[in-house]
């Protein structure tokens, strides 16, 4: 009986282990990887993030609203600026964050 319990408290630990290895794995790869960019017109954010809201733009700059932050990331688009032109307008990634929850839009102006 006693090595029946083990057997299984030791599967439960290992499909746990392998699960956040896993999801460790996977939000490093989202969070690095290029084919998010969003540096084409008309502006979106990567992963087709929409507008952030005038809220939480000032202009192309990111800004925030109550308990809401966003911040400028330079990890999908132009790795100085995370910036990039659109039609005369200038179009600027954004990391958002507020309500438990995150994701990425853009602010252009």
């Amino acid at each position: 009986m006693a090595w029946t319990s083990m057997h299984v408290g030791r599967r439960r630990f290992l499909q746990g282990g392998l699960a956040t290895v896993f999801a460790t794995v996977a939000s490093v790869a989202v969070g690095r990887s290029p084919v998010g960019a969003s540096d084409h017109c008309p502006c979106d954010g990567p992963f087709g993030g929409g507008y952030c809201g005038s809220g939480l733009c000032n202009g192309s700059n990111c800004s925030h609203s109550g308990l809401t932050f966003c911040s400028l990331t330079t990890a999908f688009c132009n790795a100085n600026t995370g910036c990039w032109t659109c039609n005369g307008a200038t179009c600027c990634d954004c990391a958002c964050n507020g309500g438990g929850s995150s994701w990425y839009c853009y602010c252009g102006g």
